[in-house]
């Protein structure tokens, strides 16, 4: 999404963490002047232009073709120095115009997985803030580095998309996800202790906001994804739902082969235990739910989705505007009254209350006596007694009570509080059915972040999972093996058997041209919309074009690390001053080298012909070979020379 971001100077502070979290490009004054956005977010519209009553907001407007252009606007007068209050009406802007071009929005993280032998898979985890993403993927990591728990087989994790990213329908029924932001708002608290120092250079680098809130402490860090990368097609293979609040039987990888039943079913109600970072409520049927009170069949049963039509949340807010605390009410709805007042009896009398104020560092258990309905006020009370001490006193029924009988799970629509519901259902139903062509394996992650006691070892678990799952799948590991007898037709066709050897082909020249023909496939892909027609997508590094014809792959011998280490020798001051001047060797042998895409990849061949290399040989040994290399570059040289010659003669 090209967006169009007008900021009133009060809110300046904010770029830079705009200049850290999106990718930025130059443009021309001359591209400016014909620069036409697809979104536009206006950042400090006086209260007394807009009104009271729409401080914060958005609405679609459209271009002269008729393509919608979502446009957001954030008042001036609630400045403050949490970087939200840019992030999200950027974001919702951006993920409006992708639902209206034909795509769909998923606030999550996607990850491609790259095994020693070139295996690469993309892996989507769908979520909202405090599911486990950034830990299950610093988990991941982590287990690569020590080379620990099945992961010795991996050799790296490339992170595509932090917080939010886009599905599209390529024309040849496949799922390809375009990324948002090259940086990321994390959570301070979500980096563990011994990762800090890993992550230090990034942490004392970045920009940092809300350090005052205990747990939703920020720090905007630059430099996380390579835009290169995710803004260019990237085939998506797994999507997973992350789940922070249960305990697998099994596995923590859950497989949901109808990918209509999880995008519709589970991914779209988007349940977590929330942390309390994001100000979001519990949903009252799902807390329910998802607790251990021994009579919540029978209340699901009598009161189901009543629960959360009939009560509700009222905020008490703070001086400073944030959230201090929340006390369950009545939603106002006509005739409602009496019923409400009957299901939180039903709810809370006779219950048993562990009752825990972290901001007053207070435990207790909570016998609840009994509760009443505050009609003034328009809030719930109910009077406790300490069964430790049996002092009996009346209180609201705050979030403390709550939580100390009930599991609180939050529900946000898709996990995603950056999107308006409201056309979504069309857009899950229509990737279901393409995620189930296109063969992509949808699921559940559980990450146990919101499991007492598994905070650091259910996100480990996942990433073991995640990394088994991809090692073991046969229908991964099927396609894998089609893919590495094309990559081996490709490359004994255009180089000869005498530079291949009689051998299998080495895995490090295997894994790279592996990953050129996942990347030449995907740069290659037509993204259409439900009607089949072409989605207006231009990066400066990929454009969405009609009619692509796919080409002939195009292997590489070379890696890029070995031939910028030749280059770096033959360029270099100890290159440089070697003498060839009386070298002049016969061609003949070099008859077999039958082309080249550079002149470091001839240069190659010559060396893997002249026997000081093989195709396996380990590039930081090359700095050893520095005659050698030399030679291989006057013969390679004259070849170019004669073949020159010989091809204007013809």
């Amino acid at each position: 999404t090209r967006l169009m971001l007008v900021m009133h100077r009060s809110y300046s502070h904010y770029l830079v963490e705009e200049l850290r979290l999106f990718p930025q490009f130059d443009v021309s004054m001359e591209e400016m002047k014909n620069l036409k956005p697809d979104a536009v977010s206006f950042m400090g519209v006086p209260t007394k232009a807009m009104g009271e009553d729409y401080r914060i907001g958005y609405f679609l407007d459209e271009d002269a073709e008729g393509t919608p252009i979502p446009v957001s606007w954030v008042d001036a007068e609630d400045i403050t120095d949490y970087m939200g209050y840019l992030k999200k009406p950027v974001l919702t802007v951006g993920n409006e115009r992708t639902k209206a071009v034909g795509g769909m929005p998923v606030h999550g993280s996607a990850v491609t997985i790259t095994a020693k032998n070139g295996l690469r898979k993309t892996v989507v985890l769908g979520g909202d803030s405090g599911t486990g993403k950034s830990e299950t993927i610093i988990a991941m990591s982590q287990q690569i580095i020590e080379q620990m728990r099945g992961a010795e087989n991996i050799e790296s994790v490339d992170l595509l998309s932090g917080d939010m990213l886009s599905l599209f329908k390529g024309e040849d029924g496949q799922v390809y996800m375009l990324g948002t932001e090259s940086g990321d708002f994390m959570r301070l608290t979500d980096i563990p202790a011994d990762w800090r120092k890993r992550v230090r250079d990034w942490i004392d680098t970045a920009s940092k906001t809300n350090l005052n809130d205990k747990t939703n402490p920020r720090a905007t860090i630059d430099g996380i994804c390579d835009p290169n990368e995710f803004l260019r097609p990237v085939r998506v293979n797994m999507f997973f739902n992350i789940n922070n609040f249960e305990t697998p039987e099994g596995s923590p990888v859950q497989e949901d082969p109808d990918p209509k039943n999880l995008l519709q079913q589970t991914y779209v109600k988007g349940y977590r235990r929330e942390k309390g970072t994001s100000g979001d409520q519990p949903n009252i049927f799902a807390s329910v739910h998802y607790s251990k009170d021994p009579e919540r069949a029978a209340l699901l049963t009598k009161y189901q989705q009543d629960l959360d039509t009939l009560l509700g949340w009222d905020l008490i807010l703070a001086e400073n505007g944030k959230v201090k605390t929340s006390v369950l009410s009545f939603n106002d709805i006509p005739g409602g009254v009496f019923k409400a007042r009957q299901m939180v009896k039903d709810l809370f009398d006779g219950r048993l209350c562990h009752y825990e104020d972290k901001e007053k560092d207070i435990k207790k258990t909570y016998r609840i006596l009994g509760s009443r309905y505050g009609i003034k006020e328009n809030r719930f009370y109910v009077t406790v007694r300490d069964e430790k001490t049996g002092a009996e006193q009346e209180m609201p029924l705050n979030r403390n009570i709550f939580n100390g009988v009930y599991n609180p799970i939050a529900s946000t629509y898709c996990g995603n509080p950056f999107v308006d519901p409201r056309g979504m259902d069309e857009v899950l139903g229509r990737f279901a059915e393409t995620m189930k062509g296109a063969g992509v394996i949808t699921g559940t992650v559980y990450t146990e972040l919101a499991v007492k006691g598994e905070e650091q070892s259910g996100p480990l678990r996942a990433a073991t999972g995640l990394i088994e799952f991809i090692e073991q799948d046969p229908r991964i590991n099927d396609r894998f093996q089609r893919n590495k007898g094309s990559v081996s037709s490709a490359l004994t066709e255009k180089y000869g058997q005498h530079i291949l050897g009689q051998g299998a082909i080495p895995q490090q020249v295997e894994a790279h041209n592996l990953y050129l023909l996942e990347r030449q496939e995907s740069d290659a892909v037509h993204l259409v919309n439900a009607g089949g027609k072409t989605v207006p997508i231009q990066t400066p590094h990929w454009k969405n074009a009609q009619g692509r014809t796919r080409q002939k792959f195009a292997p590489s011998l070379i890696r890029p690390d070995i031939k910028n280490i030749l280059y770096a020798i033959c360029e270099g001051a100890d290159g440089k001053a070697i003498n060839l001047q009386h070298f002049d060797p016969p061609l003949g042998l070099y008859e077999a080298i039958q082309t080249w895409d550079s002149k470091e990849e001839l240069i190659y061949q010559v060396l893997i012909l002249n026997g000081p290399i093989t195709l396996a040989y380990p590039a930081s040994e090359l700095h050893r070979h520095v005659p050698e290399v030399k030679k291989a570059e006057k013969i390679a040289e004259a070849i170019m020379r004669t073949r020159e010659s010989a091809r204007m003669a013809a």
